[in-house]
């Protein structure tokens, strides 16, 4: 159960990160595309973490959870640094 569920969360992870990569490439260089693209890259990291976990989950290859755990820890900090660049920008 908790494979499908982090299947839907990557279906919806893909969804973002397209709408995301819109709106960079939108910016075309202004002070938010940096912003952007921080989390852009945070998407595809938090992409990798779930491919990983629903691979594991359904016998592909075997994984370690703690590289799992880690890679989601990097996204946090890929993330916060986006959110980070966006409050520099509208301040």
């Amino acid at each position: 159960m908790s494979t499908f569920f982090d299947f839907l969360i990557l279906i919806v992870v893909s969804g973002c990160s397209y709408l995301v990569y819109k709106l960079n490439s939108s910016f075309k260089g202004g002070e938010l595309a940096s912003a952007w693209f921080w989390i852009l890259l945070s998407l595809g990291i938090l992409g990798l973490a779930l491919l990983l976990e629903v691979g594991g989950g359904v016998g592909l290859f075997t994984i370690s959870p703690a590289l799992v755990s880690f890679i989601k820890l990097i996204w946090i900090g890929v993330f916060g640094m986006g959110l980070f660049q966006i409050r520099k920008a509208l301040s």
